[in-house]
């Protein structure tokens, strides 16, 4: 088993590609690293600056490291921190006379939802009492896993952006947060670019439903989050998505790769529905349940399920499932086999993600592993805690499954500390 964990820095993409018309207009750069004083720098003028060459010009940056970051082929600019302050790591755009921000892309401003951080992976909690609550909640959990907001702060309609994965890997997204629907909250996928949006809706993408006193966590990382209510299975109480991890041999392959999961297929849904809530697949299976909304991104290709089934019957493979220990099918109904020790004891593995390309009869392929967890081929109640485990401590995300209904058996955990 090969744990990837997310790396403690706090580290800046811009969100615009070269090349850069830089003017007198424009040319000042201007950054705070760990909350120290501004380091300002006046770019070179020319009406096509590339990446490389802006990077020359910050090279005299200090406690952060300007470098080129080639996604899909296209450079952008990279600025991460080298400080040993890791998870308290900052990085904060200054917005001088004439900066560069709006050209290179990168967000500004002196709150703390427009910085980037080193990130944390201790659960945030907090009460979704009005679907307001519950999106600004959502944000906040973003922004102190290492996530930034780059518009509508505390709105009905949040945008928040990831952190891009460390090099030559290069994996970033956003998601949109919105309060628009009658009931739910909906989150949905889209790239930085904004050229693959996800469908946001009451149909559509994650939906979480507020009430009154009503409880919420978030695991996440600067690169993931999984939105719980705690010890709940209940429709429109779940919500995940990330980034993954990509191997060596597939970065620069796969240049674009996220995904989202819900537990629902509409604002008034309260139907059980196989989940990452309560199996290892966000997948239809017999014709009598109806898949629930999850959307995924895979170099341009954006596969946007709302209320899938009906005529893809049991092929509906290409639809997104973590990757599990499996045996041989028994008895007549054939059922998954248990993948246990003889002592009983679980097989634990890499937590390895897949999905289509496009609709269910794609099919599934694995386009990364998540990060900060791990498979078990046991079931175990959701919130189960596992301590010092690799050095951390753990959570259950999949609740009691057991193999049965089309999906083998298996627990998800991240990390909480």
């Amino acid at each position: 088993m090969s744990i990837q964990f997310v790396d403690a820095v706090a580290d800046a993409v811009s969100s615009l590609p070269e090349p850069y018309a830089i003017t007198s207009s424009n040319n000042q750069f201007s950054v705070s690293i760990d909350g120290g004083s501004a380091q300002v720098i006046t770019l070179t003028n020319g009406s096509a600056r590339t990446a490389a060459q802006i990077v020359t010009d910050l090279s005299t940056l200090t406690s952060c490291t300007a470098s080129v970051c080639a996604i899909g082929g296209v450079n952008y600019v990279r600025i991460r921190g080298t400080s040993s302050n890791g998870l308290s790591s900052t990085i904060a755009f200054n917005s001088p006379s004439n900066n560069s921000n709006t050209i290179l892309g990168f967000t500004s401003g002196g709150n703390s939802y427009q910085t980037y951080t080193g990130g944390s992976i201790s659960p945030t909690t907090f009460l979704g009492d009005t679907k307001q609550d519950l999106a600004s909640g959502i944000e906040t959990a973003l922004n102190n896993a290492g996530w930034i907001t780059v518009s509508g702060h505390a709105s009905s309609s949040i945008v928040c952006q990831s952190s891009c994965t460390p090099a030559s890997q290069n994996l970033r997204m956003q998601v949109k947060i919105t309060t628009a629907n009658s009931n739910t909250v909906c989150v949905s996928l889209q790239n930085v670019a904004g050229s693959h949006v996800g469908s946001n809706g009451s149909g559509s993408a994650v939906l979480l439903l507020p009430a009154a006193g009503k409880g919420f966590v978030i695991y996440a990382n600067k690169y993931q989050a999984f939105v719980t209510v705690p010890g709940s299975v209940q429709t429109r109480d779940f919500g995940a998505w990330g980034v993954p991890y990509i191997p060596t041999w597939l970065q620069g392959v796969i240049w674009e790769s996220a995904w989202l999961a819900g537990n629902a297929i509409s604002d008034t849904d309260t139907s059980t529905r196989l989940t990452l809530r309560n199996s290892l697949t966000n997948a239809w299976w017999n014709g009598s349940q109806n898949s629930p909304n999850n959307q995924t991104l895979s170099n341009c290709y954006l596969a946007d399920y709302g209320n899938q089934g009906g005529s893809g019957g049991g092929s509906s493979f290409g639809y997104l499932s973590l990757i599990a220990p499996q045996t041989a099918a028994w008895g007549s109904s054939f059922n998954p086999g248990e993948a246990l020790w003889h002592d009983l004891s679980a097989v634990m593995g890499d937590a390895l993600i897949s999905w289509g390309l496009t609709f269910y009869g794609d099919m599934g392929l694995i386009r990364g592993q998540l990060w900060n967890s791990f498979i078990s081929s046991d079931a175990y109640p959701c919130g189960l805690p596992i301590t010092s485990l690799d050095s951390h401590n753990w959570i259950a995300i999949t609740h009691n499954n057991t193999g049965t209904a089309g999906t083998m058996k298996g627990t998800l955990f991240v990390t909480t500390s």
